[in-house]
């Protein structure tokens, strides 16, 4: 037998030759090491396998909602980064102008508080006071050290 052609294997391959025909080819396929690499190339080349319908458009549905999650979650970020910073400044400003060291002397009606909120109120104001004392005396130390 001569060497088998291409239309032969892609018959075979497709299974449209008769049970004699692909008998005598597959045999000359066993013995002939040239036909065999030519019908192992020829079946990995038409070996491609379609994606089921659909998939294409599924993977980009799913790209996109990740992309999304990513994006609201950076959103997320930067909005409480901004308030934080927001505070920071705001109680930079109230350091800094004066306004602190007022609020921290004003008197407060203690009568009307509970038990509870006395001693958190009490710990918050021990608390402010000493960091406003450390930071008055931060500002003694560099004012000396400029001097």
């Amino acid at each position: 037998m001569t060497h088998a052609d291409d239309l032969k294997l892609k018959l075979l391959l497709k299974g449209e030759l008769d049970s004699i025909q692909s008998a005598e080819l597959m045999q000359h396929i066993s013995e002939c090491d040239e036909c065999a690499e030519h019908f192992s190339d020829l079946t990995l080349s038409m070996a491609t396998i379609e994606p089921p319908s659909g998939l294409y458009e599924e993977v980009l549905a799913a790209a996109a909602k990740e992309q999304s999650t990513q994006q609201k979650k950076q959103e997320s970020l930067l909005m409480y980064s901004i308030r934080v910073i927001a505070g920071i400044c705001a109680a930079i400003v109230m350091l800094f102008s004066g306004l602190f060291e007022k609020i921290t002397k004003m008197d407060f009606d203690m009568s009307k508080v509970s038990d509870a909120g006395r001693s958190i109120s009490d710990g918050l104001n021990e608390g402010i006071n000493n960091i406003a004392d450390k930071l008055f005396n931060w500002e003694d130390k560099t004012d000396d050290k400029k001097e």
